[in-house]
């Protein structure tokens, strides 16, 4: 008889703890002014989700407690990105268009 392998169910604490390394690195990284990648984020989210389904009744409390921190963990990431997205908008306004209207500008009197 052979026994089809079962995958192990995920372990919500290592689950939590690869969520919340990943949001702090990733507020470190804008913090230094780079760039961050956060394909990998929806996919540990997804594994913390299926832990938490596996967790019986009597952790509701500590689990509940644990998405709440890494929600608002997930709010201010979301605030460093905003305020890397305005510092990068501005860059851009700064370092093309008030050259190119300076250029447009110099075109219009030189004619």
């Amino acid at each position: 008889m052979t026994e089809t392998p079962t995958t192990p169910e995920p372990d919500f604490d290592v689950a939590a703890l690869k969520v919340t390394s990943l949001i702090a690195s990733a507020r470190r990284l804008l913090g230094e002014q780079r760039m961050v990648d956060l394909t990998a984020l929806e996919g540990k989210v997804r594994t913390l989700c299926d832990a938490a389904r596996q967790l019986p009744a009597s952790e509701d409390g500590r689990m509940k407690a644990t998405v709440k921190a890494i929600m608002d963990d997930l709010g201010r990431l979301q605030e460093d990105l905003d305020e890397q997205y305005r510092a990068v908008a501005e860059h851009i306004e700064r370092t093309t268009r008030g050259p190119a209207l300076e250029a447009y500008a110099k075109t219009q009197t030189d004619s």
